[in-house]
């Protein structure tokens, strides 16, 4: 995923690398609109049969060593450099840890960094313990709340593609946020599988949102040679996250019930949120000329 996202950041011109991002998170939707579904009809039958793991790791591994092949036909972003001005080219290959480690700590992200792990936390919902939640309300398949979410954010991606360059990636963030806040919340009330429509409605939304300008932010605050490596700091955060969330989702679960931890997770987001707002206030509230591709300034 790291290594998708510099591609992505790294072969667009400074001021689309937002909208290069996001381009690429639609074949994640697809993704989660497919394999969602795939897996549901796997499982659709006996659940203890051994043959129904097999089939379904099979597949996952049939994909994974497909989409590995079409990356060998899939130009680097050295050489969309070489052709494109405006593309930024990447880091030198032979650079040491220690230089690179010093670039981190003289441009490091910030802000941005604590909204990479909320938002992974969010995402261990999605990918885990929304099974587990559809099975204690009583129904088993969870294929409809991804044939929300991904559509959702497809379409509302290829609309407002250009929303972080107008309104801004700070602002873009925050709403995404909030939005995501609100669908974890409109999990508690679901108790039949058509009701997750609403939260996933909200919360593809939200990702819509969220994931190109949090990327972009974290990348940008690198000089051009690194953003490679900014990319790379906001995925470890949302590693972070994923244990974290894991873990405490988990625990919190199982000690308290499913509403507690809905409720802990949309105000850890909202949390995250008003740490980068205030961070970036100067994003948020007042607007600078674009310079360099940037259309705010730096945190």
């Amino acid at each position: 995923m790291t290594t998708v996202a510099v591609f992505a950041a790294q072969i667009a011109p400074a001021g689309r690398r937002a909208e290069s991002i996001g381009t690429m998170g639609l074949a994640g939707f697809l993704g989660m609109i497919v394999g969602s579904s795939l897996g549901d009809e796997i499982f659709s039958g006996d659940t203890d049969s051994i043959l129904a793991y097999r089939v379904f790791f099979s597949a996952g591994a049939v994909c994974s060593l497909l989409a590995g092949l079409v990356m060998l036909f899939i130009a680097s972003p050295a050489d969309k450099a070489a052709d494109d001005p405006q593309v930024t080219p990447p880091a030198l290959p032979g650079e040491s840890a220690g230089a690179t480690l010093r670039v981190i700590r003289d441009h490091w992200p910030g802000a941005i960094l604590v909204v990479g792990v909320v938002f992974s936390m969010v995402f261990c919902m999605q990918l885990s313990f929304l099974e587990r939640l559809a099975e204690q309300r009583g129904f088993k398949d969870i294929k409809v709340f991804f044939l929300v979410y991904g559509p959702t954010a497809i379409t509302l991606r290829i609309i407002f593609r250009r929303l972080p360059q107008r309104l801004g990636r700070t602002r873009t963030v925050l709403g995404g946020l909030l939005l995501l806040a609100v669908g974890i919340l409109c999990l508690t009330g679901v108790q039949t599988q058509a009701q997750l429509v609403l939260p996933g409605l909200i919360m593809g939304a939200g990702h819509c949102f969220v994931f190109p300008s949090m990327v972009d932010l974290a990348a940008e605050r690198l000089p051009p040679r690194h953003r490679g490596t900014g990319t790379s700091l906001i995925m470890a955060a949302g590693d972070l996250g994923l244990l974290i969330g894991f873990a405490g989702l988990g625990g919190l679960i199982d000690a308290l019930g499913f509403d507690v931890a809905l409720a802990a997770l949309s105000s850890t987001v909202l949390a995250g949120a008003t740490i980068l707002g205030w961070c970036r206030r100067d994003a948020v509230f007042f607007r600078t000329r674009r310079q360099g591709g940037q259309s705010e300034p730096r945190p």
